[in-house]
């Protein structure tokens, strides 16, 4: 059976302010249509057990990163939880994983340097995963 991913791509990245084909700065577009075309890529990232359970219920909807792996708006995260904390790995802990993973799609970039957040740094707010399961012969024609 195949699988398709639906992304709601109607956010916008904040880092971006150039006038855009819209007629408007770009950081304020929120239409797909309004930001050059980019394959959306995946980031494993790991996740400390707390973290990871909050993410699982719903609580947590953003991530905190050093903006270094040129996150965009439509690529997904997966979250993969480690069985020690980073400061437990700090301490001379194992990096060792649960097995336990959870899918985010990147909806929003907050990109510092901006309102107390330094430079370097990025907040990426995040919505679920949308799988549908999809008929074998289905080639998305229609789209």
């Amino acid at each position: 059976m195949k699988m398709i991913t639906y992304l709601k791509n109607t956010n916008y990245d904040t880092k971006r302010n150039d006038r855009s084909a819209c007629g408007g700065p770009s950081r304020m577009m929120g239409s797909a249509a309004c930001r050059p075309e980019r394959k959306t890529m995946n980031h494993e990232l790991k996740t400390d057990p707390e973290v990871f359970c909050a993410l699982i219920a719903g609580a947590k909807t953003y991530e905190l990163l050093k903006d270094d792996r040129g996150f965009a708006v439509g690529d997904t995260l997966t979250l993969r939880e480690t069985k020690h904390t980073d400061a437990e790995m700090a301490a001379g802990a194992p990096l060792e994983y649960t097995g336990r993973t959870h899918g985010k799609v990147v909806t929003h970039i907050l990109r510092g340097p901006i309102y107390g957040l330094m430079d370097g740094w990025a907040i990426l707010s995040c919505g679920a995963r949308l799988t549908y399961p999809l008929a074998d012969d289905w080639d998305g024609s229609h789209l």
